[in-house]
């Protein structure tokens, strides 16, 4: 910032409550008063200088003692003040901070050359055009502070030509940048760059109010100089400055009108905008577009924003991410549910749309955006307050074409059936009616059939779809004890190979189904092949039918069409209805098929409890230490992720785990050399990380309360070096700390074998923590203590996290690992 300074005598001014003079032995014979403000000042320094006060003195008459109100000079008592002082040739000192007020009180005070040869307006002339015009930063500030005195300002042709130095100075090919600016991407000083990047100019100008911004903008644009994507880049850091999550940061409950007008300025920021976004696609991001359509929502943005975003968001759905749709529900107090799957649902409705219009015929666009969608679904489904009906309706949204094979799907009815274990028996086959059982996977088929939370009749489905499909590929009817061991005979079970290729997720990995060492299979798959035995006549009977027919043959049988019968019909022995409605070639048949009245058989129910699982991907998992693929895990206060990094090589990858550090990303990005690549790697391994969360407060957190862990991880907790280590106040904090993490660790933890994990340092003074004890005061009880081995965790670096030495490994020594879990009583 460049600064001028005139002037060389010592400040005089004197102020006395509302009054404000100058030290002289000569009294004062002018008084000007501005707003409540009085000035006694004296003729002889001010009159010569100022043609205006020349005037109103003349029009007072020939009194000695003069009074003038100047209620309107711009700029008020402050750019008076600067202006009465370079009269009386007291040092001042300008800047682009001060300069548009001094100049417009000169201005209406007259202070020009016409008076007084040099005069002030003369001066501030030239330092404008000299100093501040040629300035990046100069330029900025002074546009910046023409929004108090914007009519001024424009009038006197200020706005005007900062613009144009702004705007010619973006436009300046970047290797000619020789000035100074803002630049605080995370991750950029590590890289120690010495080219300028191309946007370098975004955080300076998203100082300015929204008009002056879109002035630029428009201007810059105006000379199609730049792409798209850097005027895209300057609207998405402009909106990151002033449209935070309005969910998060809203105004302090003071009065109506305030919040009303917070919320006005932000929705006149949002349509400006968003009517500055460029028509190129890809201009901006899919991410940006949801945030600022889940932004318009909650700020009630016109109908013609809405419109405009939803339709740019449709025509780039299909390169979003889970993670750009995972926004939350702005009415999520009243509702319950975090996500907000409306709006995804609005997007995919307009894509659809658009979609059907231009090219009905091309699948890979619609595939991919499908595949996202049900990607999507797996994680809403993990919210424990999510409607199921909400889940349908999207689900239901997409058209068949758009899944090829409905593996994705079953996942996430299987994660939502799991996380919501109450579910109403008429809603379980409700959200399972959308399954296609002939576009499963064998895979899926094998894991579908032991699964206890599914309805019955979705299972039977599988089962003779199976049947059907053995069928078609050996031209041979094959009797139900061929076609799944364990039903009749025993026979050694080929399965176990092929299901653990199923990856249905680290949860459904993690719920470790009981596997039978004997049979191959567990009691309730007993009792259902059982019943299958018991159908075993009924399927010979529509065999039979169909060779009669002409035409409806055991392998057309669609397992789509075993249908719900109505209750009214005729029942046979073991709880079985003697109709099944079958569709042949467009028609309606009755053929004498059995099919199992699912309202009535409690002998195929089971509990839901995930220990009579049998489990399905054990081997497939992969262990380090304790920790397993098949286990959901959070890690707690993390220092440059190194651990997490270490976890999810070792396991192939990260979707089972949710990372978090107190840090913020740019915190990150400042104390660890190697933080920022570590989040990058984890994340494109599947892993969430949250920033900011303090493992204090972490059971409240707008995310991590609708989840729940089998294993929640906090390696070495410390507040930081406070005192020295031994100290009691130090050991103090450090025991709250833990006392914090183990209470909110604990309404994370899933009940069934969940475990806490807290890595410690062993001595006198780490052991007057009380560990153990903090623990059962909370409700948990030790389950294990190991000892801890930095060497069994490859690539894990230990952080002091704090202070300038944050990136430095401190000293470990002896330490343990010790596992809690819930106590019995809880």
């Amino acid at each position: 910032m460049k600064f001028m300074k005139l002037g060389t005598r010592p400040d005089t001014f004197y102020t006395q409550e509302a009054i404000r003079t100058v030290i002289s032995d000569v009294p004062s014979d002018l008084t000007i008063r501005i707003n409540n403000i009085s000035y006694l000042l004296h003729k002889y320094p001010l009159l010569p200088k100022c043609s205006l006060l020349q005037r109103l003195c003349s029009n007072s008459g020939e009194t000695s003692s003069v009074t003038l109100e100047l209620h309107d000079i711009p700029g008020g008592e402050d750019a008076f003040q600067l202006c009465a002082k370079f009269c009386y040739g007291i040092t001042i000192n300008l800047s682009a901070h001060n300069f548009v007020s001094a100049f417009c009180a000169a201005k209406f005070l007259q202070m020009t050359e016409a008076v007084d040869k040099g005069n002030f307006v003369l001066r501030l002339e030239a330092f404008f055009n000299s100093c501040i015009l040629e300035g990046w930063k100069d330029s900025v500030v002074t546009l910046q502070t023409t929004g108090k005195l914007p009519e001024w300002s424009e009038n006197l042709g200020i706005i005007r030509r900062c613009i144009d130095s702004i705007v010619e100075k973006i436009l300046t090919p970047p290797a000619k940048v020789t000035w100074s600016y803002t630049y605080t991407r995370p991750g950029y000083l590590q890289k120690r760059r010495q080219s300028v990047p191309k946007d370098w100019w975004t955080e300076d100008i998203s100082d300015l109010d929204i008009d002056l911004f879109r002035c630029i903008v428009t201007a810059v644009r105006s000379t199609n100089m730049l792409p798209p994507q850097l005027i895209g880049e300057a609207l998405h850091v402009y909106a990151c400055r002033w449209l935070p999550d309005m969910t998060e940061s809203r105004p302090p409950e003071s009065s109506a009108s305030q919040t009303t007008e917070f919320v006005e300025k932000r929705r006149r920021v949002l349509e400006t905008i968003v009517n500055m976004i460029p028509a190129d696609r890809g201009s901006i991001s899919i991410g940006f577009l949801l945030r600022l359509l889940s932004i318009g929502n909650f700020i009630g943005v016109s109908p013609v924003t809405k419109a405009e975003l939803l339709r740019r968001s449709s025509l780039q759905l299909e390169e979003a991410t889970v993670n750009d749709m995972l926004l939350p529900s702005q009415s999520a107090a009243s509702d319950g549910h975090f996500y907000d799957i409306d709006l995804v649902g609005a997007v995919l409705e307009s894509f659809l749309l658009q979609w059907r219009r231009q090219s009905p015929g091309e699948h890979r666009s619609i595939r991919k955006v499908g595949k996202l969608i049900d990607s999507y679904l797996q994680v809403v489904a993990r919210d424990v307050n999510m409607p199921v009906l909400k889940l349908l309706s999207l689900a239901e949204a997409l058209p068949e074409i758009a899944r090829p094979e409905h593996d994705d799907l079953y996942k996430a009815i299987n994660i939502y059936l799991k996380e919501h274990p109450d579910l109403a028996k008429a809603e379980k086959k409700r959200l399972c009616q959308i399954l296609d059982c002939q576009k499963l996977s064998p895979e899926v088929c094998a894991h579908v059939v032991r699964n206890e939370r599914l309805p019955l009749r979705t299972v039977v489905q599988v089962l003779f779809f199976e049947q059907e499909r053995g069928a078609k590929a050996t031209s041979d009817k094959l009797a139900p004890q061929e076609l799944f061991p364990g039903a009749g005979r025993q026979q050694t079970p080929k399965s176990e190979d092929d299901l653990s290729k199923l990856k249905l997720g680290p949860d459904e990995q993690a719920e470790g189904m009981r596997r039978s060492t004997t049979s191959g299979t567990t009691e309730i798959g007993h009792q259902k092949m059982t019943k299958l035995q018991q159908l075993e006549p009924k399927q010979k009977m529509i065999r039979k039918v169909g060779d009669n027919r002409g035409g409806v043959s055991g392998s057309k049988l669609d397992p789509k069409m075993v249908m719900q019968s109505d209750h009214g019909h005729d029942k046979g022995p073991f709880g079985f209805t003697n109709s099944l409605r079958v569709v042949r070639e467009g028609k309606w048949e009755v053929t004498a098929m059995a099919v199992v009245e699912l309202e009535e058989e409690s002998s195929f129910s089971s509990s839901s409890d995930d220990d009579d699982d049998i489990d399905i991907y054990r081997a497939g998992e992969k262990w380090i230490e304790h920790y397993s693929s098949s286990h959901r895990i959070l890690l707690v206060g993390e220092g440059d992720f190194s651990f997490s990094l270490c976890l999810a090589k070792a396991f192939g990858s990260a979707r089972n785990m949710v990372a978090t550090s107190l840090d913020t990303q740019r915190d990150l990005a400042k104390k660890y050399s190697n933080g920022i690549g570590n989040v990058r790697e984890l994340e494109e391994m599947g892993c969430l990380v949250l920033y900011g969360v303090d493992a204090t407060q972490m059971s409240q957190h707008f995310f991590l309360r609708t989840q729940r862990f089998d294993h929640i991880v906090y390696n070495f907790p410390h507040v930081g070096f406070i005192f020295p280590e031994g100290n009691g106040c130090q050991i103090k904090l450090n025991k709250r700390l833990v006392k914090g993490f183990l209470k909110n660790a604990k309404v994370l933890l899933r009940k069934e074998e969940g475990e806490i994990h807290v890595s410690h340092k062993e001595g006198d003074t780490y052991n007057k923590w009380d560990l153990v004890k903090k623990a059962e005061k909370i409700g948990l009880v030790l389950h294990e203590s190991v000892p801890f081995c930095k060497n069994k965790y490859p690539g894990y670096n230990n952080k002091r996290a704090h202070g300038s030495l944050s990136d430095a490994p401190f000293h470990l020594g002896d330490c343990t690992t010790f596992k809690f879990r819930l106590a019995q009583s809880s």
